[in-house]
């Protein structure tokens, strides 16, 4: 039976990708100006599962421990900082689906950020537990930590992942986690599959709980 709805923030709840991003690669091409920009989009793309400050490690491999973490801390402000805007329809979502079942966010953004724009919306009490890698490193630091918070033992089997990017989905499949996937370009074999989040109370697995 489900009973955790588990949603990553950027991207999936909130229209956020281009900016953050964009701050990003701007933050880190003044750090260093030989910094490539493809090459820390490339490495944000293919390690979206990791946290920023694993992340920076791989594009500052010669840095200090606390250098990094100055540069961390300066982007998780320049983060917070940003304005994010709910997708169409997350917000009834997020309402409906807090009705009948536990809610949780991971993400590699910041906690504060999450929660800035939870409370702007008035929505977050909706949520047991919110995770950003400020926190904890993502995977799978993110998912033991919510099982621990439910004290359940079946945590992954009773959980659905929703997230925009495939290599997520390899990880919630070690996990034994169903996921939906919020469509875009990238081709692959999930358990759901939806064009927006609005679409989600749409699924069968949502329904039957109306009943």
């Amino acid at each position: 039976m489900l009973k955790y709805v588990i949603f990553d923030f950027d991207w999936t709840l909130v229209n956020s990708m281009k900016d953050t991003v964009k701050l990003v690669v701007d933050e880190l091409t003044k750090i260093d100006k030989n910094l490539d920009e493809d090459y820390i989009r490339y490495v944000f793309k293919t390690t979206m599962w990791m946290s920023l400050k694993e992340q920076l490690k791989i594009l500052f491999p010669n840095k200090m421990e606390n250098e990094i973490s100055d540069f961390l801390k300066k982007l998780y402000d320049k983060l917070w900082a940003l304005k994010y805007n709910l997708f169409p329809g997350a917000k009834e979502v997020i309402l409906n689906l807090s009705k009948d079942y536990q809610l949780f966010i991971t993400t590699w953004n910041s906690t504060q950020a999450v929660k800035k724009t939870l409370s702007r919306e008035n929505l977050l009490d909706y949520f047991s537990l919110i995770l950003g890698s400020d926190k904890l490193l993502k995977w799978p630091e993110h998912i033991n930590e919510f099982k621990y918070f439910t004290w359940d033992d079946e945590f992954e089997k009773k959980a659905i992942y929703i997230w925009d990017w495939n290599i997520d989905y390899q990880i919630a499949k070690k996990f034994g986690i169903k996921f939906v996937k919020i469509k875009d370009d990238e081709e692959g074999s999930y358990d759901y599959v939806i064009d927006n989040i609005a679409d989600l109370l749409s699924l069968d697995i949502f329904k039957w709980k109306k009943l």
